[in-house]
């Protein structure tokens, strides 16, 4: 089976990048950050990062709250 490969954005010359790609290949322009794989792996990590930081308080707000 053929390996698909993911098109995400397009260049502004209207051109399908493939996602990871750091330039256009037919105009070679710079592509968006969105379209990088570092991108979304630092997005994942910041709401990691914002759940656990979040979570224990909400627990223990329902913790404090099953007790009175």
């Amino acid at each position: 089976m053929a390996k698909r490969k993911i098109r995400i954005v397009r260049c502004k010359c209207n051109y399908d990048l493939a996602f990871g790609a750091h330039t256009c290949p037919y105009c070679f322009r710079k592509t968006p950050l969105h379209n990088r794989y570092w991108f979304w792996a630092l997005i994942g990590a910041i709401g990691l990062l914002g759940g656990t930081a979040i979570l224990p308080s909400l627990l223990g707000a329902e913790l404090a709250m099953a007790g009175q």
